[in-house]
């Protein structure tokens, strides 16, 4: 957990025009694995923003997760998929892509990142489900990390960020062809307990 806070003080200052709230969410999520003798299930963390700024964030972010866990903080991008390229790609290839990389990333690194979830097709997201669950996730010491393109930055609070990128998600997920509306709420109850609305950062390279 040390190794993870000071990984955190080291992003707050590369992005320190965050909300103040965004380290505490942070923090707490990185208590369930950085912190526990006995860790009951994975850190999950959504993080909504302008795709440059939470893009760069997620890998940063990565990378303190790697170090903590005591990997090599230089494989990160071995652990990163990024949705936009699967955009174009049949349901079938893409939910193949995901699981296959899902359990590559935390059977070796207990990191992964998946870019731009919002992009990926029908009802692929949902081969996360099993993955972000509290009681029966196949790999229980993991850090995930997910990012949308959702502009939430005017937000005040974990309350608001929450509901404002659970409406936008929703509203999407209810349009897209194959997704069960029913699925939506069970599938927002785990992977949205940690959600982030990252301030744009216009001057961020990564």
């Amino acid at each position: 957990m040390a190794l993870y806070n000071e990984g955190m003080w080291e992003l707050f200052s590369q992005y320190g025009s965050q909300d103040r709230n965004s380290w505490l969410v942070l923090r707490t999520a990185g208590k369930r694995v950085f912190n526990a003798s006995l860790v009951k299930e994975p850190a999950v963390i959504l993080l909504a923003g302008d795709s440059l700024t939470a893009t760069c964030f997620a890998k940063e972010l990565a990378e303190v997760a790697l170090t903590a866990l005591k990997g090599n903080p230089m494989a990160v991008d071995s652990t990163i998929i990024d949705g936009t390229s699967l955009r174009d790609s049949d349901v079938a290839s893409v939910k193949k892509a995901l699981l296959q990389q899902l359990k590559s990333s935390l059977s070796q690194q207990s990191v992964f990142t998946l870019l731009a979830l919002d992009s990926l097709a029908g009802d692929s997201p949902l081969i996360l489900h099993s993955y972000c669950d509290h009681e029966n996730a196949p790999f229980k010491k993991a850090f995930i990390i997910l990012t949308v393109d959702v502009d939430a930055s005017g937000t005040v609070g974990s309350r608001e960020c929450n509901a404002a990128v659970y409406r936008t998600l929703a509203d999407r997920w209810k349009t897209q062809l194959g997704f069960n509306k029913d699925k939506i709420d069970p599938f927002w109850a785990r992977i949205g307990k940690f959600v982030i609305c990252l301030r744009s950062q216009p001057n961020i390279e990564c």
